[in-house]
């Protein structure tokens, strides 16, 4: 069977436009990865889900990498999906540290034995070594959490997953303008779109 991966940019291309000048570092795209095996597209939001290749809420992929082929047999997967569910529930998501990116790391590993892309993996290390990275992060995660879960639905067979509301991004201060702060709200804006 082929095994594929999905990338997605949670950004829609504002991180490329914005992110020299916010962090001092070039990010081309907040990643979202999923991987596609035997028709099907699995991706860790709400626990691990299943959906329709290229038909989760992140839309269509900005690239699909073929990383290999596999044959170990579809029961064998579903078993070792069984065993992830336990590490990838809708409680442990987090945007930096446990996240999409993390389940297709190790789900490629056990299929093909083969690393998901390093800038991929090594996304949010980059961005939280810089100033800018560590001061946004928690308004980030807020602001992102229903983007990168989604809404729950679609999950894997024999697995579950519990819906969670999204957080809302608690109000900025107005008084003292800024411009990385005027360039985050702007950010902001461009994503509710």
């Amino acid at each position: 069977m082929d095994v594929s991966l999905c990338v997605y940019d949670l950004s829609k291309g504002l991180a490329r436009m914005y992110s020299l000048a916010l962090t001092g570092t070039q990010i081309d795209a907040i990643y979202h990865t999923s991987i596609v095996l035997n028709g099907v597209e699995y991706y860790f939001g709400h626990g691990i889900q299943t959906a329709v290749p290229g038909s989760t809420h992140h839309g269509q992929p900005m690239e699909v990498v073929k990383l290999g082929t596999t044959e170990i047999p579809i029961e064998i997967v579903e078993e070792y999906l069984s065993s992830l569910a336990t590490i990838y529930t809708p409680e442990s998501y987090d945007l930096f540290l446990h996240n999409c990116n993390n389940f297709t790391q190790d789900f490629s590993l056990f299929l093909v034995s083969k690393s998901i892309p390093d800038h991929i993996i090594n996304l949010p290390r980059t961005f939280l070594e810089t100033p800018f990275g560590q001061m946004m992060k928690p308004q980030i995660e807020m602001a992102l959490k229903g983007v990168t879960q989604g809404t729950g639905t679609g999950v894997a067979p024999g697995l579950s997953a519990q819906p969670t509301t999204a957080r809302a991004v608690p109000p900025t201060p107005q008084s003292v303008p800024h411009p990385e702060v005027d360039t985050v709200r702007k950010v902001e804006r461009e994503m509710e779109k």
